[in-house]
């Protein structure tokens, strides 16, 4: 079928839900903590440019909403080591208090841990310093120690008593001698390396940010550099190139905007807008496409068949693993008559799912009742 045909006969009769996805109101982050689960040989080909009919937005049922993140409990093996094994809680780095209801938590700090992720797991175990979740640059996370409880993370004493330590995997590692300057790496903020680990950090900062009442702002997640500001020998992570570095990949995502990994993290912390959906005309055929307005990124796009039971699967599209996600996405229509699901997912969980039919040349078209 030419594409012109097959345009009229897509008779794209859309009712779409776009969510803003946050946490829920529950202190239990095994609910509430999600990670990136895209797989390493997804699809590097770039998406055409969107242009067409936007898909317009209509409401689902709250037990439809779903995520391109998948919830999983997360380890607690720091917490449990220390505080079951010693017996001198001084020596743990952990101080039991009760500060997410006492609403005692304003800030949020960002690590690099100078090591590995299993690494740096088994180092603070044998430590005297704590901090409450590490992820891996795949956006794996271990939560450390329980929100609630202080755990020695930074010199300052009025922000360490206040404040979510987050330890970050990187290329960076400490000095061999004691006193030696770091020899901090590019690698270590590079997005089209890391966006995993951007991704997961995002959506941790958002999920404490919520339960916790925690701005924001950049004067309220900060830099361990930040928060030893002014201290003897204060420590200098997350390291320059999070603070001022310009990647390539940035600079073609938003030309001329002097965007940094520390500015970029703070688009996907405060990305509340889902994705939008389009109907579009190419030389190749007739498209849906998702397009994420702040340019952030999609995570993934998917097609389903309805009808007859569970939707199956037609056709999908999944972020490479080592490439910035793209700003748009897209799958061609089937040609198939039929109903048809669409989804799109942003880096963060913002979503948005449109329904559609795909009727014969000669067909009336035939609408579909909202799920």
């Amino acid at each position: 079928m030419d594409a012109p045909r097959r345009l009229a006969a897509a008779m794209l009769l859309l009712a779409s839900s776009s969510y803003a996805q946050t946490p829920p109101a529950s202190g239990k982050f095994e609910d509430m903590l999600r990670r990136v689960g895209l797989p390493a040989d997804a699809a590097t080909t770039a998406p055409p440019a969107v242009n067409g009919v936007i898909l317009q937005d209509a409401d689902l049922p709250p037990e439809d909403q779903k995520t391109n993140f998948s919830y999983g409990e997360i380890s607690q093996r720091l917490e449990k080591t220390i505080l079951g094994r010693r017996k001198r809680r001084s020596r743990t780095g952990v101080t039991p208090a009760d500060r997410v209801d006492k609403g005692e938590i304003r800030y949020i700090v960002i690590h690099s841990s100078l090591g590995t992720y299993k690494g740096t797991i088994s180092q603070l175990q044998t430590h005297p310093q704590a901090s409450h979740f590490i992820i891996a640059l795949n956006g794996d996370v271990t939560r450390m120690v329980d929100i609630k409880n202080i755990a020695l993370h930074v010199k300052n004493k009025e922000i360490n008593a206040a404040s979510i330590g987050i330890e970050t995997e990187n290329f960076t590692r400490n000095p061999k001698r004691r006193g030696q300057p770091i020899d901090w790496k590019s690698a270590d903020w590079d997005p089209d390396l890391a966006w995993r680990l951007y991704a997961s950090l995002a959506w941790l900062i958002r999920a404490v940010a919520k339960e916790c009442g925690v701005a924001r702002d950049e004067a309220h997640i900060i830099g361990h550099l930040d928060a030893d500001a002014g201290i003897p020998d204060g420590h200098t992570d997350p390291g320059p190139y999070f603070y001022d570095h310009a990647y390539p990949a940035f600079e073609a995502r938003f030309p001329g905007a002097g965007v940094t990994p520390r500015k970029y993290l703070m688009m996907l912390v405060n990305d509340d807008t889902p994705p939008k959906l389009y109907l579009a005309k190419t030389a190749a055929g007739t498209i849906v496409a998702a397009r994420e307005e702040n340019r952030t990124g999609i995570a993934k796009l998917a097609l389903y068949r309805l009808g007859g039971g569970a939707p199956s699967p037609v056709s999908s599209w999944e972020a490479a693993e080592h490439e910035l996600p793209p700003a748009s996405a897209s799958l061609p229509v089937p040609s198939e008559p039929g109903a048809y699901r669409v989804e799109a997912f942003d880096l963060v969980g913002n979503f948005t799912r449109s329904k559609f039919s795909v009727s014969a040349p000669d067909a009336a078209p035939t609408k579909l009742n909202e799920e």
